[in-house]
């Protein structure tokens, strides 16, 4: 699905928060590392470079199931403390109910089908779908039990008879993995986090240890609704333009796709409301033989205009 192999180093400073349950929090939302959906029917084609994962239950031989997989190599499982699976659906007033079950076979998006890949998972959680925009799943026992192999899949199923879609990676608004990390504050901790509040709004483009992504953190940004991150050329034009659902928390760390770029200089803009954040990154040819391009950090934070 990637068109260009893009692995960065993910970089994770210790920007830490005190929230309201006296714990230090930030949040991680990830987007997956593969997504795609297997047809019973055409049990021996592969989807997984569509805008839409389509999902349908009945009848059993045209089925339809997603499956999603993330990679957490980078999350501590010593400071997780809540983990929600969210999915963006064009229901158009379809009622039914969606489950999710977590798997443990790894798969490769490009090459995955219905005839290959064993739908051998226990189911997790469910909800009624019933002309939402999204829906959310509370995952946290999943997660915190099988964070430790580095990678968390899911798949769906539904007793709909009417074909369901929800977004993609491909669409730009991807299922997302979302991490809420807590650690009882310590001295350091609490130093760096009345820095961070004590600045504007704020954003750092990072490293990402996946293929052809980029990490957004964001600092002191309002919570909830959306907000762009636009990824221009030296030239100004845009490149990519990706929806970001802002979540309750005050640094987060949001993982998105960079499409098909090529080495350069970009500046990559943040806009909710009134705040807008401009920040430069640069890709570089990689000196691993193994990598094409990479992302060259850089620590200075761009503040709000």
């Amino acid at each position: 699905m990637k068109s260009i192999a893009l692995i960065c180093a993910l970089v994770c400073p210790p920007c830490w928060l005190q929230s309201q349950d006296n714990c230090d929090k930030m949040v991680f939302v990830e987007s997956p590392l593969h997504d795609a959906f297997l047809s019973s029917q055409h049990d021996s084609v592969n989807y997984g470079e569509l805008p839409v994962l389509q999902l349908r239950g009945v009848p059993a031989k045209r089925s339809l199931v997603p499956v999603i997989g993330y990679q957490v190599e980078h999350i501590d499982p010593a400071y997780v403390k809540n983990c929600y699976f969210k999915i963006y659906t064009v229901s158009k007033k379809k009622v039914c109910n969606i489950d999710v079950f977590g798997m443990r076979s790894n798969f490769d998006e490009r090459e995955v089908t219905a005839r290959h890949l064993q739908l051998d998972g226990k189911k997790i959680a469910s909800q009624n779908l019933d002309n939402q925009p999204f829906l959310e799943f509370d995952v946290t026992d999943f997660v915190k039990e099988n964070l430790h192999t580095g990678s968390i899949q899911f798949y769906l199923q539904t007793d709909s008879k009417k074909m369901v879609e929800v977004a993609s990676s491909e669409s730009g608004l991807c299922p997302e993995l979302i991490i809420e990390i807590c650690s009882v504050s310590t001295k350091s901790m609490q130093v760096s986090s009345a820095k961070a509040v004590a600045e504007d709004a704020t954003m750092s483009i990072l490293p990402n240890a996946q293929a052809g992504k980029l990490t957004v953190e964001l600092a002191g940004v309002p919570p909830g609704g959306f907000a762009d991150v636009m990824i221009m050329n030296e030239h100004g034009q845009i490149t990519r333009k990706v929806p970001l659902a802002i979540r309750d928390g005050r640094v987060l760390y949001h993982s998105i796709e960079y499409g098909d770029l090529i080495p350069g200089h970009y500046v990559a803009l943040f806009r909710k409301g009134r705040v807008m954040i401009k920040n430069q990154f640069v890709l570089r040819p990689s000196k691993d033989a193994n990598k094409l391009l990479e992302v060259e950090w850089t620590a200075n934070k761009t503040k709000s205009q």
